[in-house]
């Protein structure tokens, strides 16, 4: 299905850079014009969207409550990770038949399994956006090696 290869496509792009030394996780920019995470947070940010957004396709509680901050700490990525793992189970289960089947509340009220689906990917992709330049701003250019980028 398309919408599982679009996420596929983000999880590419997003999980491979996610662990970067902690200075860099803690860099936040300069609050001017905008809301600033700071890049740890932001992709923390994305995974909670990921697990909510799933557990409304999938029509079950989602699991956050049991795993928030204190047991995630330190298991950032792994986090992040099993997001993307979550959000898959939840587009494997989306057919041609289900697609535009209404999501009740409290899930998501009004909302279809196809459009969470797209929110998820569209949500994903503006974070992603916005890390790389987190990333930019730190010397950090996706695709030079990692020695290069330690060296600055």
């Amino acid at each position: 299905m398309i919408l599982d290869r679009q996420l596929s496509t983000l999880e590419k792009e997003m999980v491979p850079w996610e662990p970067i030394c902690r200075e860099q996780v803690q860099f936040r920019p300069e609050r001017r014009h905008f809301k600033a995470f700071a890049f740890w947070r932001a992709t923390e940010h994305v995974a909670t969207v990921n697990y909510r957004l799933s557990a409304g396709i999938l029509q079950e509680k989602s699991p956050l409550p049991r795993m928030w901050r204190a047991e995630i700490e330190g298991r950032d990525h792994e986090f992040f990770q099993d997001s993307f793992a979550y959000a898959h189970k939840a587009f494997g289960t989306i057919t041609e038949k289900n697609l535009l089947e209404e999501i009740p509340a409290p899930s998501a009220t009004g909302r279809d399994k196809a459009c969470l689906a797209v929110f998820l990917i569209g949500h994903g992709r503006d974070e992603y956006g916005q890390l790389v330049v987190y990333l930019r701003m730190n010397g950090i250019f996706l695709g030079q090696p990692a020695l290069e980028r330690s060296r600055g």
